[in-house]
């Protein structure tokens, strides 16, 4: 028996992106992100770089993983 495999089809891969951008509402978590930066800025200018990436991953998983729960 001969068994063709179709090709990726690129538009099923854009489609899960989206999807996955809509559950985790990326737009939100990155505004949370920057946000959390621009108060850490705000209250302490002389904040190492690694405590923003800390409190920007957390950040960022927080509010996504709040919004998919909510879905």
């Amino acid at each position: 028996m001969n068994s063709t495999s179709s090709p990726a089809n690129p538009a099923h891969g854009i489609d899960l992106i989206r999807a996955f951008a809509h559950l985790l509402r990326l737009p939100l978590a990155i505004s949370a992100t920057l946000a959390s930066c621009a108060t850490i800025y705000a209250v302490d200018a002389t904040t190492p770089l690694w405590k923003y990436l800390l409190t920007a991953i957390v950040l960022f998983c927080m509010t996504a993983a709040a919004c998919a729960i909510n879905d």
